[in-house]
């Protein structure tokens, strides 16, 4: 667009090709926020004046005149700032940048990128991450967490509840009471008590990722609920629980609008499932306008949303999710503006944004880790020697380097200390650091490696660049006289599945719990009796210890003491051989405000807003 201008301009003058040059000096400015004059090039150094020489006859013709100062768009270009070359500079551009729009985009929408797309609307039909991400901006939870802090800390624990579509809440003995409060849902109908009803019903019959959250969260499955009228109910827990309450923010104990839901089933599907494949039918922020599955989602305000002081209505009135598949190729978009935000933004995509100037990389803390896991029923890794040696031997900062260039933290445990520090445990590894020697010793008391054991992987599911750490980690092994087989899973999408099945013995995975407590995260995944145990650890102090902590109070100290206990016996164990802590990258334009880290990890669409003023690219802590 630019070449074409020049080209006009230079048909119709010098006068206009001036005014053309003021103007684009102008858009410049105005689209950099902190201009970044070049490093001088040696050509730009001061050299001896040389003797002007009279312009030959030739030169003189050929030459137009300049126009007078007072000319009507004869202004004189802008100088160079001091110290600029007349050489272009040889900085290179960022990978995957693209050109400026020509057109900046309107302040009414935000384009927010993933990628991977939405398949479907329906929750229980559980597709990808991005699915979530919009559900999450589409469905009100019961509560929400607020992000609590502390010094030095950007997001506390699971110790502050507060109202969402619940205007009050009371823990009690075997459940949670909820009073509701007057929400509509995008389709005008107020929500009451049955609507909590069908959706459990709902999510029950579907027997899906819903009821596994039900069921980690305590809900007693035979009896999930008590309504006492059309505003007030009891959701049922088995037992005691502290986990109960935060995991009411999950999306599985969002409510769906029956009303609507039911107008569109039918004999042969009583809860709407195919209606809800393309339809949103909640009570949140946000609602669904179309839906091209796997590509792209268009969404706007809930025009029956009121929210709250802390979680107010949005203020940008359209929202366009696009999946673009390519790291590059979403760089180039976020760098020229055409894309606002991208969460839980991979290594590939931060890095090639490390040069851009138009980007905010924020880190936000993640209770959720990439790690090794070892099935302890399933020889050789049923002796703890053999295990604690593979914790020995790797290197987790070659791991860290290999999946994240650098990106991530090395994990020395199973909690987040950056999310979580009043839970983390630190210091019981087998080998604070790697120890090729101890590794030795050990496997030679177990009696030596035979054979060779594949080492499955598969992305998303085992982290990014798990090709890269696969190998590293089988190079590590190695040296200390243990073979693996760095294997893709054959079927990717099943290898969380297959690791539950107790078919994966060695298994890399990405694992973690959205719910800001330790106590929800450890029981999930390392209960005795829980679904979610891959390693099969089972340890009866273990399982004692944290049933206790879960009957204590959210904010009782004693029950910290005991999930720190817990951890220790885990990680002590080998079960699991921690490697490196995630990081939630979000990644903005730096048009865009309102960022903010959230206790459940998802980016609360309706707390943005554009910047009055552009903000600085910030090169500190958060920017990789």
């Amino acid at each position: 667009m630019r070449t074409s201008r020049a080209r006009v301009a230079l048909v119709a003058g010098l006068a206009a090709a001036a005014a053309l040059a003021a103007r684009l000096h102008r858009r410049h400015a105005r689209a950099g926020a902190r201009p970044r004059p070049s490093p001088p090039h040696p050509s730009s150094r001061p050299r001896p004046r040389r003797r002007s020489r009279p312009a030959s006859p030739r030169s003189r013709a050929t030459r137009p005149p300049a126009p007078a100062p007072s000319a009507p768009g004869a202004r004189r270009p802008p100088r160079r700032p001091a110290g600029h070359s007349r050489r272009r500079s040889r900085r290179p551009r960022p990978p995957g940048r693209q050109a400026a729009p020509a057109q900046p985009p309107s302040r009414d929408t935000l384009v927010v990128l993933a990628a991977e797309g939405v398949p479907s609307l329906d929750p229980e039909a559980f597709g990808t991450a991005a699915q979530l991400e919009v559900l999450a901006n589409v469905l009100e939870p019961l509560v929400r967490i607020a992000p609590t802090r502390a010094p030095g800390q950007r997001v506390g624990g699971a110790t502050r509840i507060v109202p969402a579509l619940c205007r009050s809440v009371e823990v009690l003995e075997t459940g949670v009471r909820c009073r509701l409060g007057d929400a509509r849902s995008s389709a005008g109908n107020e929500i009451t008590s049955a609507d909590v009803e069908w959706t459990l019903r709902y999510v029950l019959a579907a027997n899906g990722p819903g009821k596994l959250v039900l069921g980690l969260a305590g809900v007693d499955i035979d009896r999930p609920l008590t309504v006492e009228d059309a505003k007030t109910f009891t959701i049922n827990a088995r037992s005691s629980t502290s986990v109960l309450a935060p995991a009411m923010a999950l999306l599985a104990f969002s409510p769906l609008d029956s009303v609507e839901a039911v107008a569109h089933a039918t004999e042969a599907d009583p809860f709407a499932r195919e209606w809800l494949a393309s339809h949103s039918a909640g009570f949140g922020p946000y609602r669904v306008d179309e839906l091209d599955p796997g590509r792209q989602v268009t969404l706007s305000v809930n025009p029956g949303y009121r929210g709250s002081s802390a979680f107010p209505p949005p203020s940008i009135p359209r929202i366009v999710h696009r999946a673009v598949p390519e790291a590059r190729t979403r760089a180039g978009l976020l760098d020229s503006g055409q894309a606002q935000l991208v969460r839980a933004a991979e290594p590939d995509l931060v890095r090639a944004l490390a040069r851009s100037t138009e980007v905010i990389v924020e880190r936000l803390p993640y209770n959720a880790q990439i790690a090794l896991f070892l099935d302890t029923t399933s020889p050789p890794f049923d002796e703890p020697a053999v295990r604690r040696a593979i914790a020995c031997a790797v290197d987790k900062g070659a791991f860290v380097r290999a999946v994240s260039y650098g990106q991530y933290r090395v994990a020395n445990g199973i909690t987040s200390p950056e999310k979580l520090p009043a839970q983390a445990e630190e210091g019981a590894e087998p080998c604070p650091r790697r120890d090729l020697e101890r590794a030795r010793r050990l496997l030679a008391r177990a009696g030596g490696w035979r054979g060779t054991v594949p080492l499955v992987y598969a992305e998303p599911d085992s982290g990014p660049n798990a090709a890269a750490g696969a190998r590293v980690l089988a190079a590590d092994l190695a040296e200390a006289g243990i073979t693996v087989e760095p294997t893709a899973a054959p079927e990717p999408e099943r290898l969380f599945v297959d690791a539950l099945r107790g078919e994966l013995p060695l298994v890399l995975l990405a694992w973690g719990a959205n719910v800001p407590d330790a106590g929800y995260a450890l029981s999930a995944w390392f209960g005795g009796a829980s679904p979610l145990n891959v390693s099969r650890f089972a340890s009866p102090a273990a399982d004692a210890a944290l049933a206790e902590a879960l009957r204590l109070p959210l904010d009782d100290p004693a029950r910290n003491d005991l999930l720190r206990r817990v951890q220790r016996t885990v990680v002590a164990s080998a079960a699991v051989v921690p490697r490196a802590t995630l990081a939630n990258q979000v990644v903005v334009h730096r048009t865009l405000c309102g960022v903010r880290p959230d206790p459940v990890d998802v980016v609360r669409w309706q707390l943005l807003s554009y910047c009055r003023s552009a903000q600085p690219a910030r090169a500190g802590p958060d920017r990789r």
